[in-house]
């Protein structure tokens, strides 16, 4: 947790946050999208030491879904968002730097996420949070189904020994 007694910070996403968690998703449109509870319930079953929830007096602000995959030794961040009331004051960047502190546990994981080539701020954010935590960044492949189109990045740590 950041901040004092618990009252705000990141913490893992639990069943009771997934209707908050598709409201901010809503609000995401066009770069993410809420599904149905059926996917986040079992996110927060099977991978809840990766996706997390930013919380600030009880109110969540903060959304990034990723999963583990042992088979690709990756952690892929499938969804992040921030609420619009929330405004741009680096609560994803926070969220992001979690998974990548988690992938620096894990020991030699890459973290992978897909952004759409539209989403600016998202891409700026990636960069300066790979840079401060001292991740070299790289894209490695496309999506384009002519509708919907995302560049796919690969993060790895410098500093893995």
């Amino acid at each position: 947790r950041t901040g004092g007694e618990g009252r705000l910070g990141i913490r893992s996403f639990q069943e009771k946050d997934i209707p908050a968690v598709q409201i901010i998703l809503k609000e995401g449109e066009p770069y993410v999208f809420a599904y149905k509870e059926y996917v986040y319930w079992i996110l927060e079953r099977y991978f809840s030491d990766t996706c997390y929830v930013y919380e600030e007096d009880s109110k969540i602000l903060g959304y990034i879904g990723a999963v583990y995959s042992a088979e690709k030794n990756a952690i892929f961040v499938w969804q992040i968002a921030v609420s619009r009331a929330a405004g741009k004051n680096g609560i994803g960047g926070h969220l992001f730097t979690r998974v990548l502190k988690c992938a620096s546990e894990k020991k030699g994981v890459r973290v992978e996420i897909a952004i759409n080539p539209e989403n600016i701020y998202c891409q700026k954010m990636v960069k300066r949070v790979a840079e401060k935590m001292n991740f070299e960044i790289e894209a490695i492949g496309n999506y384009n189904d002519g509708i919907f189109q995302e560049t796919l990045y690969a993060l790895r740590a410098l500093d893995f020994e």
